[in-house]
């Protein structure tokens, strides 16, 4: 084996030595790219939030009734809460006639949310019985695009989502039902490839880089966290705080890259089989 690798050494010296350069190149750039992500993590620690959704249509939170009723017609909700009531419109209609609020899963979700720690199900179900829940409660609702089919191209067009945030407010102060919600509407964030295209088509037409929207859903927040419990399956938002690091990276990212990418290139020349040399005339 040996005998044989200083042979192919020998017979391509120069694309061994790239390979061996690189090979080095590619180990000292890993390991300092791997000592900056932990330096970096470490300034700039992501921004947990822990979602528990709740199935029940009627609960007790800080010690008031909440209850969740369809509609006879079966087009909207009615949230009751602090003797106020939220009108929610189904957006989607139900798939199936599953009990409790599954049946709504797809558009509506009712959740605690908080941040830095997670949830006990015993414990939760436990401390809701008793008006005493720990985390705050909100509504996460999801509407696709208007006239589309709920089921395929309303599920597609992903970039005309539209979620809307109810939190429960106990002592008022919110901006629906006499301040017994508050409520934002975010939007699914627009692709990198859509938001080129807008930049592309305003400096062709002489005008100034639009921004992007500034109500879109961004990681960090527990509206991130609560509009993917009302996403289908496969669907998901991209993830800014992986992309920032590597960004922040810098040369150390392209570096490791560059060396790796060398390294095969001269592998690859070194130990490729030979051309048959043509017969003597």
């Amino acid at each position: 084996m040996f005998t044989s690798l200083r042979s192919r050494i020998r017979a391509h010296p120069r694309a061994a030595t790239v390979a061996a350069v690189c090979l080095g190149s590619s180990v000292v750039s890993i390991i300092l790219l791997v000592q900056f992500f932990g330096v970096f993590f470490q300034k700039h620690p992501p921004s947990l939030f822990y979602i528990f959704p709740i199935y029940d249509r009627q609960i007790v939170y800080a010690s008031q009734q909440v209850t969740i009723t369809d509609t006879p017609e079966g087009d909207a909700l009615d949230v009751t809460f602090a003797g106020q009531t939220l009108h929610l419109l189904v957006s989607i209609p139900p798939r199936l006639d599953l009990p409790n609020l599954r049946k709504h899963e797809d558009w509506f979700r009712l959740l605690l949310w908080r941040p830095d720690q997670g949830f006990d199900e015993s414990e939760q179900r436990r401390l809701r019985a008793g008006g005493e829940a720990s985390g705050n409660l909100a509504i996460v609702t999801r509407t696709q695009r208007p006239g589309t089919d709920p089921e395929t191209t309303g599920e597609i067009f992903k970039s005309d989502w539209v979620f809307d945030f109810y939190e429960f407010l106990p002592e008022g102060g919110g901006n629906v039902g006499q301040g017994a919600w508050r409520h934002t509407r975010l939007h699914f964030p627009e692709s990198d490839r859509a938001y080129a295209r807008r930049v592309r088509k305003a400096r062709s037409e002489g005008r100034e880089t639009p921004p992007r929207r500034p109500d879109e859903l961004h990681e960090g927040t527990w509206f991130y966290h609560a509009a993917m419990s009302v996403m289908p399956e496969g669907a998901s938002l991209p993830r800014e705080f992986n992309h920032s690091a590597m960004m922040a990276a810098g040369w150390r990212w392209s570096l490791a890259s560059l060396s790796v990418l060398g390294f095969l290139f001269g592998a690859a020349f070194t130990f490729a089989p030979d051309r048959p040399k043509a017969a003597a005339a």
